[in-house]
């Protein structure tokens, strides 16, 4: 960000501290293109990355006073999405132990370019067809950079079986892709 767009944001949350509605609805318009698309890879479909969404703003308004401007509001208002993504992803664990796999549509969801690499969109949705644990194991680790430890503690799993989730995510992305070349 550039000097002009910080001092905007410091407006921004200095409104947001003040409860100020223009500049709460400011900043979710700022942010949410971006958080929209890690609220996704944690959801089953859009309409929980909507209702994750909603929460971790919500979050993000009734503490935004405790943000000490150290380090990117991004990335603070990221560790909400994730971790709000992550209480959700407890309460449906406890409620629901069989996971779903969304079908895969190849017209709708894989286009390959020339350089046989699939899009970055195209890949979230494949990320998307992983059973539940594999995809979030996944998403923690290699879109979020956590460690198996780390991941173990936030899922209520052990460290290994967190490996084993992220090998076997892998492999079905891997072979997945292989199907679609």
């Amino acid at each position: 960000m550039n000097q002009k767009q910080l001092d905007e944001l410091q407006i921004v949350i200095a409104g947001c501290i003040n409860n100020n509605r223009v500049a709460q609805e400011k900043l979710y318009n700022m942010f949410y293109p971006k958080m929209v698309k890690t609220a996704i890879r944690y959801s089953v479909d859009m309409h929980q990355a909507e209702d994750i969404l909603s929460m971790s703003f919500l979050k993000c308004f009734q503490s935004i006073d405790k943000y000490a401007f150290n380090g990117s509001f991004e990335g603070w208002l990221r560790k909400i999405v994730i971790r709000t993504a992550l209480d959700s992803i407890r309460v449906s664990k406890k409620h629901n132990h069989n996971y779903n796999v969304v079908p895969l549509d190849n017209d709708d969801l894989i286009g390959v370019n020339d350089n046989d690499a699939a899009h970055y969109d195209q890949l979230i949705q494949l990320v998307n067809t992983l059973p539940k644990m594999a995809k979030d194991v996944f998403n923690l680790s290699v879109m979020e950079g956590y460690p198996h430890k780390q991941i173990a503690a936030m899922l209520g799993i052990s460290e290994g079986t967190s490996k084993w989730y992220l090998s076997e995510g892998r492999k079905t992305l891997r072979a997945k892709i292989k199907q679609l070349k």
